[in-house]
């Protein structure tokens, strides 16, 4: 039941993030339609206008970052996606405009509809925080926070890792701390979903590391600690 319960939310997911950049490319089109009628039927324009936005916006996406709510804020996906949604759009634009070139005399290219890229970039950037708020709420309507353990090694070391942990309340909910000196440690890790590691001395830190690698727990901690 649960693997079919995860196929359906991963289907659901990919037609959500399919949805998303349909819409985002068909304001492009449309948009850019009312001063590039070539857009508006099928033609040489419009294919290759389609195929450029298409893979350069994969590559973008790619490199600045995808729809990844649950995993991300809602602002950062906000922010990664409309800069690939403009590099995007900005690279189209120019090839559709060398499109719109009669002759072959770079005399002859020019700059238009402009204010029509503007308008798109802003309204792709509306729909992506639509998007971005509605997915992460969706998300966190099916999943409930996750049991989070932390393994640290004072007061002032949680007080320091918990600061960035209640960042994201949505993620994660503290059930315990723990102290990486307790004889039961291991034991005590058993009903955790998440582990932190913060500020615990290379051996100890590996012991519990391979205990949750083991037990198929994720974890979090931090190599850069000198003891």
């Amino acid at each position: 039941m649960r693997k079919k319960i995860g196929r359906f939310e991963t289907m659901l997911w990919m037609v959500i993030k399919c949805v998303l950049y349909l819409v985002l490319m068909a304001t492009f089109i449309l948009i850019l339609a009312h001063e590039n009628r070539p857009l508006l039927r099928l033609s040489r324009t419009l294919g290759i206008t389609l195929s450029t936005y298409v893979i350069v916006g994969l590559l973008f996406l790619n490199i600045y970052g995808k729809y990844d709510v649950g995993r991300r804020k809602s602002k950062p996906i906000i922010y990664s996606i409309s800069l690939a949604v403009i590099f995007t759009d900005v690279i189209t634009y120019l090839q559709l405009m060398v499109m719109n070139t009669i002759t072959p005399s770079l005399s002859a290219f020019r700059l238009s509809s402009i204010g029509a890229l503007f308008v798109a970039m802003i309204v792709q950037i509306i729909i992506i925080a639509i998007f971005s708020y509605a997915g992460n709420a969706l998300f966190f309507t099916i999943h409930k926070p996750e049991k989070c353990y932390v393994v640290t090694s004072s007061q002032k070391s949680l007080e320091q890792i918990i600061t960035g942990i209640l960042k994201y309340k949505k993620q994660y909910q503290i059930e315990k701390v723990l102290n990486y000196r307790d004889k039961d440690l291991l034991a005590k890790l058993k009903d955790a979903q998440t582990v932190f590691i913060y500020d615990v001395p290379p051996q100890q830190r590996r012991e519990v590391v391979n205990y949750c690698y083991k037990k198929r727990k994720n974890i979090y901690f931090r190599r850069n600690i000198k003891y």
